[in-house]
């Protein structure tokens, strides 16, 4: 069966929690939405992969990690039910990352009654939507930069063996292409969640690749600026 918006069966809830940060949208536009839509989200309960597909066989595109927030494309999520083998099976939302890429998350984890996320509604508990989402500003969106906490080297394309002469040193600015960033998540074994390469511009106005978290640690590279200098 593949119908979309499908009321979900299962019947762990929770409205109207306070998740407010999200690592795949990092810093969204802080103006009230200018959409006519309203925004709908979700709170991230544990760490999620986010699909090209309404399917665990599609190819993984990025991931969220627990209190992240998840925004749906539409005011009323589109939705897919797939079969699982749990009794009541599964949805799979579609959603809006960075650059306003879209995919899809399984509410609950595969074959499980473990809610991956909890749904929340409205400009209070959703309060940025990018690119893509429902109830996405449509005014200005500030420029969006980082604070470079560690020396770090620039890469010519979101992969480690593509690194360049060029680097950022301790105390630099690292200004985002797009609001919200344009990244790419990668499977990184050697780190819990995987990385995320941020694409920035450098001299010249080129561009380039910074990865979030350096290659072998859990350590951040980038730290997200409330305000870009």
């Amino acid at each position: 069966m593949n119908l979309r918006n499908l009321p979900w069966k299962k019947s762990v809830a929770v409205l109207g929690m306070g998740f407010w940060a999200s690592s795949l949208a990092l810093l969204s536009p802080t103006a009230q939405s200018q959409s006519n839509d309203v925004p709908y989200c979700f709170g991230i309960k544990t760490a999620v992969d986010v699909y090209e597909g309404p399917s665990f066989g599609s190819r993984k595109v990025a991931a969220y990690i627990t209190n992240d927030t998840a925004y749906a494309t539409t005011t009323n999520p589109t939705q897919v039910w797939v079969n699982d083998g749990t009794t009541d099976g599964n949805n799979f939302v579609e959603v809006a990352f960075t650059g306003g890429q879209t995919g899809w998350v399984p509410r609950y984890r595969a074959g499980s009654d473990t809610p991956a996320m909890v749904d929340m509604s409205g400009f209070t508990d959703c309060p940025d939507p990018g690119p893509g989402a429902a109830g996405y500003a449509t005014g200005p969106t500030p420029a969006v930069c980082f604070f470079v906490q560690r020396p770090t080297n620039v890469y010519s394309r979101p992969a480690y063996g593509a690194i360049t002469p060029d680097s950022f040193a301790v105390g630099d600015t690292a200004y985002a292409t797009t609001a919200p960033p344009t990244s790419v998540w990668l499977n990184d074994p050697d780190l819990v969640n995987g990385n995320s390469f941020i694409e920035v511009e450098i001299y010249g106005g080129n561009t380039a690749w910074v990865p979030r978290f350096r290659a072998d640690a859990d350590a951040p590279l980038l730290v997200d600026l409330a305000e870009c200098p």
